[in-house]
Parts: C-alpha cells; structure tokens; sequence
C-alpha cells in the first residue's frame, strides 16, 4: 500500500488509507463501548445514555475551538492533533473498561455481589474506585468524539477540496471518503460483534487497544506522505488576524453568512433522532434481548446501503443535479423510517418482537437516503465555503450532528 501511496495518485490513496484506519478504529469503538457499558450494567440503559450526553455535550463545547484551530494551524499539524486524541482518548477508554472488569468493579448495583467477566464484584468498599474509572471512561469518550470530529473537518471539509481540481473529481473524492467510512461502519460493528459473542470483555477491549497502537504509526505516516506529495496543501488560507478565535458567537456567524447554511441546518435537523444505531439505541435492542452479533450485523447492512448510496451519488448528481438528488435522499429517508412509526403502533405484547425487528430494518433502510442526502450537503459545502473559514464551519456543523 505504501508502494501505491507513492505513485502518480499515491496521495489520493494515501489519504483514503489513512481515512480508513482512522474511522475503522473510531467506529469500533463506537459500537464497542455501548456493549462494554451493558456488560458492566446489563440491567439499565443509564450508562450508555450517559456517555451519549457526555459525548455530545463534548462536541457543542468543544467544536468551535476546534474548528477555529484546524482554521489558524497548518494542514499537518491540526491533522498530526486530531489523529493523535481520537486514538489516545479511545486507548484510555478501553484500558479504563479493562480495569472496570479485570479488577471486579463492575456491579450491576455498585455494592452487590455478582460475577462480571469471571471476577466477583467488591463490594461498598470499591464504589469509589469504580466511579472513577467511570469518570476516566466518559471524559476519555469525550476526548475520541472530539478528535475524531477535528480529523472529518480536517481531512472531509478541508484537505480533499483543497486537493481536488474541479467539481467532478471533487464529488467523486467526497464520495470515496464517505465510501471508505461506511464501509468501517460496516464492517467494525460486525467484527466487534462476532468478536464478543465469542470472548470475554476482556478479551476484547485488549482488542481495541491493540488496534489503536498499531494503527497509529500507519495513520500518522500516510498523513506525511499525503502532505509532502500534495504542494496544494502547502498554502492555506488564513482567517482575518484581526478576528477573535471562534467562540460560539462567531463560530454561528460564519456559519449562517454562508450559502451551505440552510442545507447543512437541514441535515442535522435529520441527525436529530435515536433512529441512528448510536448509543441509545444499541443499549435499548440489546436490553429487548437482540444478540450482540445481530446488532452488529444490522447496524452493517445500513452501513451497506450507504455505500450504494455513495455509489449512485455521482450518477445521479450528473443527470438530475445537487439540488435534486438532495430532495430525494431526504424523502427516502423518511419513508423507510415510517416502518418504525407502524412499529412502534403494535402494543400487543405478541408483537413486541415484530416491534423490535421493524424498527431496525426501518432504520437500516433508511440509511440509503440519509448518506445520499449527506454527500449533496457535502457537495455543496466543499464548492463554497471559503477555505479560510472550513474549519469554522465545520465546527459548527459538527456541534449539531453525530455523523
């Protein structure tokens, strides 16, 4: 791969391959720590939902700092800082779940004896331990959702419409990187899945950290390769010096003044839903009793769909244009996810099971609209937001959606 990474196109495939190793980690673990947080209290949902918010209380505070400096610093550097917090919070995550287990904190009511992993439960005595490694746990998630957020501003919004030529080859490089993503989605979930229906919690979060160590080395040099071989990258664009570094005042007015704002608003409008396969959801199926390897399996099959939808993407913004491929992606998303409404109105107990198999083949279906509705929001963001001002809005836009 490094041999092709050098070629004529070598920084193209550079980029993809980083791309790659980094969303393939940030998805495993995506999946991977709702079922962690179930195994260490199977009877409530209160912890995946909590490491959610904590989550996404990170992105809306942290995203315009983090857009404003993917803005000021040169491509490598804010590049080398995204890549080296999303997989240093995700190694202490999994590290801090290890120790949860391996050490017999975990309790499915903290004070109660039970076995977890193999090991007995302590008891009051280790109630403190066991909630600060919690804490570690939840502010370290907070961490890898913040760097993986600055790494698709980074690379999504910046170095691939800075290194495309035209708006041909830049809706088939937006497509490529959405397709190199869903497909981590696609397959991560699933590995994870077989992965912990077969070992220990244990095992697996030692998996996880293993993963991260080796892929970062790999992450890091392909990121130099696709600098030093692309001279575009070179010369950036900076924001007015007399500016003041984007808080959420100025963070929102560079994102409003902009063309992309109402269809970007538009697609965190349609982020707004636990119908997403994200930590609620995931913890709600598993608590009705859907196996680990299912979720992983169903949770793949959207991820498919949305690679189709990367590949009809360009043909049909070639024949009926952005605009028109945005309208239909954003109507076939709602459709598929009318099966959950008709899900949701069967309350005889007989038809919980139905219930629970209708909304995630709703929502799985639905993900072929949702991603050909997010590639023409992309699109048109890439096309004209100035590159000065990139990082800023995409901080904002990240502040409101979980891509």
């Amino acid at each position: 791969f490094f041999a092709v990474a050098m070629s004529e196109s070598g920084p193209r495939w550079a980029l993809y391959g980083c791309h790659f190793l980094s969303r393939w980690g940030g998805r495993m673990w995506e999946f991977a720590v709702v079922l962690f947080l179930m195994d260490v209290q199977p009877s409530s949902l209160l912890l995946p939902s909590l490491y959610a918010l904590v989550e996404s209380l990170a992105r809306i505070c942290a995203s315009p700092r983090v857009g404003a400096m993917i803005d000021r610093w040169d491509r490598l550097k804010a590049g080398r800082v995204a890549l080296a917090l999303q997989n240093g919070s995700i190694l202490l995550c999994a590290l801090c779940v290890w120790a949860l287990v391996q050490t017999g904190l975990a309790c499915d009511v903290v004070g109660n004896e039970r076995t977890v992993g193999g090991a007995t439960c302590s008891t009051q005595d280790s109630s403190v331990y066991y909630h600060v490694l919690l804490a570690m746990l939840m502010v370290s998630g907070a961490g890898a959702v913040v760097g993986s957020s600055a790494h698709g501003v980074s690379f999504e919004l910046d170095w691939v419409p800075t290194m495309a030529s035209d708006p041909d080859e830049l809706a088939d490089m937006n497509a490529t990187m959405r397709r190199v993503d869903l497909v981590c989605k696609l397959a991560a979930p699933a590995a994870v899945g077989v992965l912990m229906d077969n070992a220990s919690v244990t095992t697996s979060s030692l998996v996880v950290v293993l993963w991260n160590l080796c892929s970062f080395g790999a992450e890091y040099a392909l990121q130099n390769v696709v600098y030093q071989r692309c001279p575009k990258l070179w010369d950036k664009a900076q924001p007015d010096g007399k500016a003041p570094v984007a808080g959420w005042g100025r963070s929102a007015a560079v994102f409003t003044k902009q063309v992309a704002a109402l269809p970007a608003f538009c697609l965190a409008v349609l982020y707004c839903s636990v119908l997403n396969f994200g930590p609620q959801q995931v913890g709600y199926l598993k608590w009705r009793g859907v196996s680990q390897a299912t979720l992983g399996w169903f949770r793949g099959s959207g991820a498919l769909l949305g690679v189709l939808s990367t590949i009809t993407f360009t043909k049909l913004r070639a024949r009926i244009g952005t605009p028109a491929t945005a309208i239909l992606g954003s109507s076939a998303q709602v459709f598929f996810l009318l099966l959950c409404v008709v899900g949701a109105a069967l309350k005889d107990r007989d038809t919980l099971e139905a219930t629970v198999w209708l909304q995630m083949v709703g929502v799985a279906l639905s993900r072929f609209g949702l991603w050909t509705f997010d590639l023409s929001v992309s699109q048109i963001i890439t096309e004209t937001v100035p590159a000065r001002e990139r990082g800023t809005f995409g901080g904002a836009l990240s502040r409101s959606e979980e891509r």
